[in-house]
């Protein structure tokens, strides 16, 4: 077993599939391009004046000779103004009626022909061959999802509970929401144009988050209740009031978004918009993590190895006065006990545990020698125990354990790879996983049990860990989603 230098990489390779989505996005843009460029000379829209034809219809240019426009009646019976470009240039197309047609109600068009393309846009968003577009995004957002619930999957199988597996959890949830709108919306009758469609788009996402806001109020009021019982029993850390934090963040977006009240000029309100809206987003995909976080910690908790190990790292979490072993750290080494003895391996070769944990300053012993003396009382062989003395935090713990359990594996001569499982809390499972591998260790972590209290703020730093631990990967996908997003709002807003 060579000495581990570099964080251990996931035994399944995932990233490179994503490779296969360069060339995908090249397709479908030169497709939906060349399509846009082969039916963009012309636009036809429904037109709002009942009982109007071309026969009735009076059709006026602010500038003639930039498009040509026609009444026309499609298969349903409804009308429909049919634009075709003519010119590069910009009109507004008026359409009046004679007779006994409805005139209750004016009709205009801004149209605009492009000078490079011939692309004929109406309205500042709308133009034929959207519909490719839109199939496009569904393809490209389809296969992507594949893509990361694949890797997702296999990391599963794999038993690599990970940050990566945050990621590839998180942003499946997320982008299946986004799957699921865009293909909503191909439903005959729900979008007629590329506007309609950027229109639905920005509502949609408005609606999905006042949709969560009653769970995130929730959970927002068992984060601040949760951290109350934390500091109460624990002490006041700054870690440990996160929750609070994050309830009163987000107590005060929900008033911001109900009390918003806008008066200034109109390009401060579409500046303004467009700020709401990104918040919003950036909350749905924060949400998505989150959810990814609690379901990735729940699955490596719910996890138990069944197969019997070499090693089996015990993980310090303090003492009482007296040097011995806290409630919390009895449960710990009880749960490995335990373990160890449902599985043994048939040949009698016992397991090495290796209690770690170094000495804190207002403790007599170090962690790892009270949990040694615990376990030699408990009828565990002393020749059986590695204490690890050194370590002040759980990266530490799995990296000085390690070492020592690379040093006495290759004192037994052997040249395979031992197998490892760690024991700590449960709200610790996770974190503890993520430093197992950042140690070169491909361990397996079974959780002891502890009260609840302590679930909710270990959640929320490891989310923050995530976050730090990926913040260039995670702010290109979140910045991406958001000048799509902005691009679509502020040119709605017109």
């Amino acid at each position: 077993m060579n000495k581990p230098k570099t964080e251990m990489q996931c035994p399944v390779s995932t990233k490179k599939r994503f490779l296969i989505l360069i060339p995908l996005f090249v397709a479908l843009v030169i497709i939906c391009a060349v399509n846009v460029r082969n039916v963009g000379s012309s636009y036809s829209m429904p037109i709002t004046i009942v009982g109007i034809t071309q026969d009735n219809a009076v059709i006026t240019y602010e500038t003639e000779g930039i498009v040509d426009a026609n009444i026309v009646t499609d298969s349903q019976g409804k009308s429909l103004l049919q634009l075709k470009a003519l010119a590069p240039g910009e009109t507004f197309v008026n359409v009046e009626t004679t007779g006994d047609a409805d005139t209750s109600r004016s009709f205009f068009a801004l149209a605009n022909v492009d000078s490079v393309s011939g692309i004929l846009t109406v309205d500042g968003v709308n133009f034929s061959g959207y519909e490719v577009i839109h199939i496009s995004i569904v393809i490209f957002i389809g296969v992507l999802l594949v893509l990361l619930i694949w890797g997702f999957v296999d990391l599963l199988r794999q038993r690599w509970y990970s940050y990566e597996m945050v990621a590839y959890c998180g942003l499946a949830m997320f982008f299946m929401l986004a799957e699921a709108i865009f293909c909503y919306l191909l439903l005959p009758g729900k979008t007629n144009s590329f506007g309609q469609l950027a229109q639905s788009i920005v509502s949609m996402a408005t609606m999905v988050l006042y949709l969560v806001t009653p769970i995130m109020i929730v959970m927002s009021v068992g984060l601040a209740v949760s951290n109350i019982s934390l500091v109460r029993h624990e002490g006041f850390r700054p870690q440990n009031l996160l929750g609070f934090v994050l309830g009163v963040i987000w107590f005060a977006f929900l008033i911001f978004m109900m009390g918003r009240n806008f008066t200034g000029s109109f390009e401060e309100y579409r500046i303004f918009m467009l700020v709401e809206g990104s918040i919003s987003m950036t909350a749905i995909f924060v949400i998505a993590l989150l959810l990814s976080i609690f379901i990735c910690s729940w699955l490596a908790v719910r996890y138990v190895p069944d197969k019997a190990a070499d090693y089996a790292i015990i993980l310090g979490c303090g003492l009482r006065k007296d040097g011995t072993p806290t409630p919390l750290l009895k449960g710990r080494i009880d749960t490995m006990r335990q373990w160890v003895a449902n599985h043994a391996y048939s040949d009698g070769t016992p397991t090495v545990f290796v209690p770690s944990g170094g000495q804190g300053p207002d403790e007599v012993c170090s962690e790892a020698e009270s949990m040694r003396e615990y376990l030699v009382q408990n009828g565990v062989p002393a020749d059986c125990i590695i204490p690890e003395d050194k370590s002040t935090r759980t990266s530490e713990n799995m990296l000085f354990s390690a070492g020592l359990i690379q040093k006495d594996w290759e004192q037994k001569g052997k040249d395979t790879l031992p197998s490892i499982v760690f024991s700590t809390t449960n709200y610790h499972v996770f974190r503890a996983y993520i430093c197992a591998h950042q140690a070169g260790m491909d361990a397996h972590g079974i959780a002891s049990p502890t009260r609840a209290y302590f679930w909710p703020n270990a959640l929320l730093r490891e989310f923050v860990g995530f976050i730090m631990s990926k913040p260039i990967p995670l702010a290109i996908t979140l910045a991406s989603v958001l000048i799509v997003y902005g691009i679509l709002q502020y040119a709605l807003i017109s």
